[in-house]
């Protein structure tokens, strides 16, 4: 069963995880249900999402060697990165309702490479490989030492997902729509420039651009811009001319 870090109510600290009111019910029977089974509960884990929301808009905290000067201390433990304090506060939240040393899964993390700000490919890639090298140290976090299971979100870019939530999510793949790999990523953590192995036998479509209508040219601000995003929502994908994606600096002469 797996669950994003929204399950949980808006606080700063790892020892103040709790699971929001509304869903504390049901997240306390479907916990007691695994725990009895010692079946593992998922949790998906994405850390640029939450920068503002739990990291003050410190983008640097969210990769595993940060260069941030942002110390993160909780009581008696110290955060080096995003990630073990997001783990840890779901920890907590199940240790309240009942459920304490359940296996917890990360079941999906990753980077956008395009679609949101500081969504891009050098920025995946070094967080990619600070999570390989994380999960080899098997070091674990500052309230679950050990090893951790994590399996990666996603291995290509999935250009017909439903980008109502974001148009990031059409960009988590470590390859791209053509299955070519985006970066070198060394995935026994050992951080060492490997390159990945690209698909075979995939056939490509020929280059297209897409060109103001000269009929409507006059009405650029109007009726172009309609048929624009008519166009983008329904024939071809536009999620890198939004907001904070790669040419969202586009303009009418650009």
């Amino acid at each position: 069963m797996s669950h994003f870090t929204d399950v949980l109510i808006p606080v700063k600290k790892p020892s103040e995880g709790a699971f929001r009111e509304d869903l504390k019910p049901n997240m306390t029977r479907s916990c007691q249900i695994l725990q009895s089974y010692n079946t593992p509960i998922g949790l998906d884990v994405f850390p640029l999402l939450s920068v503002n929301d739990l990291f003050n808009g410190d983008t640097e905290f969210t990769f595993f060697e940060h260069k941030s000067t942002s110390v993160f201390k909780d009581r008696d433990k110290t955060y080096s990165n995003g990630f073990e304090v997001m783990y840890d506060m779901f920890d907590v939240a199940l240790e309240k309702v009942g459920c304490p040393n359940m296996t917890i899964i990360i079941d999906a993390i990753g980077w956008p490479t395009d679609g949101i700000k500081d969504g891009n490919i050098p920025n995946a890639q070094r967080f990619h490989q600070g999570l390989a090298k994380f999960v080899a140290s098997k070091k674990g976090t500052p309230r679950r030492p050990g090893p951790v299971d994590v399996y990666i979100r996603n291995l290509s870019d999935e250009n017909k997902i439903n980008k109502s939530t974001g148009s990031f999510r059409r960009h988590w793949g470590i390859y791209k729509f053509d299955r070519q790999p985006k970066f070198n990523f060394d995935l026994q953590g050992l951080g060492h420039d490997v390159k990945l192995v690209p698909a075979v036998g995939i056939t490509h479509m020929p280059k297209r651009w897409c060109i103001v209508n000269g009929d409507v040219a006059n009405d650029i601000n109007n009726t172009t811009r309609e048929n624009f995003l008519d166009a983008c929502d329904s024939i071809v994908d536009c999620t890198a001319m939004e907001a904070g994606a790669s040419c969202s600096n586009l303009t009418k002469t650009q």
